[in-house]
């Protein structure tokens, strides 16, 4: 429908219409600066390439962005804001980061000037890892350890 009588709203289906169709292209001088977490198997230089974009895989990402997201979203804000109010030196020196991050963009915040906050990647990257929003592990393990501990032995 929104395609059909050109309506354009500044939503994430207009964005996902927009790269169905081809609109959305890189600019040709920018660098995407990778997180500190980043590693070979997940970067945001990484290419995607020959992905169809039907009707039906908009509607299921669109979905899975309102459902999934609003929970994860809300729990992580609410573990910041009390890792924030708990330790009042990290908080500071994010704000010191925030503050000098929108004087330098003259409050034209953009997404790359957002992933080039390293101190604020840092944060969030802790509290996920201190609150972990799903208890499960999804890597496997490279290598056995052993250690002992209180005379018994644990691993292999």
């Amino acid at each position: 429908m929104r395609e059909e009588k050109k309506i354009m709203r500044p939503d994430m289906i207009n964005i996902l219409l927009e790269s169905r169709n081809g609109k959305l292209c890189e600019e040709s001088n920018n660098e995407l600066v990778d997180s500190f977490t980043s590693t070979n198997k997940y970067s945001l230089s990484m290419k995607t390439n020959n992905v169809e974009l039907t009707n039906e895989t908009i509607t299921a990402q669109v979905l899975i962005f309102l459902f999934a997201g609003s929970d994860t979203t809300s729990y992580a804000m609410s573990f910041l804001s009390f890792e924030l109010a708990m330790n009042n030196n990290i908080q500071d020196k994010l704000r010191e980061e925030i503050n000098a991050t929108w004087k330098e963009c003259k409050g034209n915040l953009t997404y790359k000037t957002l992933i080039s906050m390293t101190y604020m990647d840092m944060v969030i990257s802790e509290v996920l890892r201190k609150w972990p929003l799903f208890h499960f592990w999804t890597e496997d393990a490279t290598r056995i350890i052993q250690f002992k501990l209180q005379n018994q032995y644990f691993g292999k």
